[in-house]
């Protein structure tokens, strides 16, 4: 049925003054939480970000201990690629990152339930995509490892490195006390690791969303509009 016609019969049945029941999606708060690993492991949380898609892109990530503490964070920029490409590069040069250093237990969070499905999944995946995937398998099956899913407003300095690294020329890797002063200051919060939050489990914010419930990796309908769009650590 063709748009005009519809808006035409509301419109007939409204002249008539009949009522219409019209059905509401209701809204209900969650608290998206960054939490801390357990002790003896590291979270690496990275993202990517591509400026036409495909166009100019980044990768980036920021490494944390069981303390919260920044351990390490890290940009990159990428040429000509795709979010995909982007947000699969962002895992695979923290986890070379990472191995170089000798950790061996390591959380990846991502905001891409798509990423971590590729990961995952025991296909090869897309012919571009494969070199890196299979890079990325290969080092976690010499880690212990978890991967998981966080909401964006809960991945915000991931999400702001991987827009700077756009626009550098080479790869950057800072450590606590080099980390860009806007993301130190405005977004890492304490030195505990922990801004605006006393809870141990780490900060939140609250989203509104259709259907959700808290914890979910995936909403089962709706955009989800952040109520505080400061990532709290």
């Amino acid at each position: 049925m063709h748009t005009e016609h519809v808006k035409g019969d509301l419109f007939n049945i409204n002249s008539l003054h009949i009522p219409i029941q019209q059905k509401t999606q209701r809204q209900k708060a969650i608290t998206v939480h960054w939490r801390k690993p357990q002790d003896g492991w590291y979270k690496l949380n990275t993202d990517g970000a591509s400026k036409g898609n495909p166009g100019i892109s980044g990768a980036d990530g920021i490494l944390r201990d069981q303390l919260g503490k920044v351990i390490l964070a890290f940009q990159e920029p990428l040429g000509n690629a795709t979010n995909t490409q982007a947000k699969l590069s962002a895992i695979h040069r923290g986890l070379q990152i990472c191995a170089s250093r000798g950790i061996r237990k390591i959380w990846i969070e991502t905001d891409a339930t798509a990423i971590i499905k590729l990961i995952s999944a025991p296909q090869r995946g897309k012919w571009n995509l494969q070199t890196t995937i299979q890079n990325i398998r290969k080092i976690l099956s010499q880690m212990e490892h978890k991967l998981s899913h966080i909401f964006r407003e809960g991945n915000q300095v991931a999400d702001f490195l991987a827009n700077q690294a756009c626009y550098i020329q080479q790869l950057c890797i800072f450590h606590e006390d080099t980390i860009p002063g806007k993301v130190k200051g405005e977004r890492l919060g304490s030195e505990s690791g922990v801004a605006g939050a006393s809870d141990a489990a780490g900060g939140s914010c609250v989203l509104w969303g259709c259907h959700t419930q808290v914890g979910d990796a995936e909403t089962a309908a709706g955009r989800l509009v952040a109520s505080a769009a400061t990532e709290l650590f």
